[in-house]
């Protein structure tokens, strides 16, 4: 397996405060690079901004 780097790097991901979008910005935060988030649950939208 190589390995991840998206340092620089800026996503954008729909769906991403639940579910596979979660798990997208996760991975890209955890190999350093920077995620734009946008959901309709406002709630769990709010959770995972605190981890961008």
């Amino acid at each position: 397996m190589t390995a991840l780097d998206l340092d620089g790097t800026c996503v954008i991901v729909t769906g991403g405060a639940s579910g596979i979008g979660r798990g997208i910005v996760d991975t890209v935060i955890e190999h350093g690079g920077r995620a734009a988030v946008w959901d309709i649950d406002e709630g769990r939208l709010r959770k995972t901004a605190t981890i961008c």
